[in-house]
């Protein structure tokens, strides 16, 4: 089911959230977006971004540690629809920028 984990440190992701029945400390998160939010002065709203929740991550479910989560939340289906048309994009093309630059800083090339 698609929520919203807000984590203590205060940063939200959103993505595929599964808790793990065998060990009720820890929740598993597949294709973690972390939320961005961008105050503009004279609009007076955020405006909202996603981006890849670790650029370095594999592409498998990233766990995290229960007492590291504040609150998992509900999104609204309109904000489910936006992270749907964006993260298989994001991690497709998130994957090949990193691997090529990091192909470049291991063989000049």
């Amino acid at each position: 089911m698609y929520k919203i984990v807000k984590l203590t440190n205060g940063t939200e992701i959103i993505g595929d959230v599964m808790l793990n029945d065998d060990d009720p400390h820890l929740v598993a998160v597949d294709k973690p977006m972390q939320i961005n939010y961008r105050v503009f002065q004279n609009v007076g709203f955020p405006s909202i971004s996603l981006i890849r929740y670790s650029l370095l991550a594999d592409n498998t479910p990233i766990v995290f540690s229960a007492k590291d989560i504040m609150n998992i939340i509900e999104p609204r289906q309109k904000f489910i629809d936006y992270y749907v048309a964006t993260v298989d994009t994001a991690f497709k093309h998130y994957d090949e920028i990193v691997d090529d630059q990091l192909n470049l800083i291991v063989t000049g090339k």
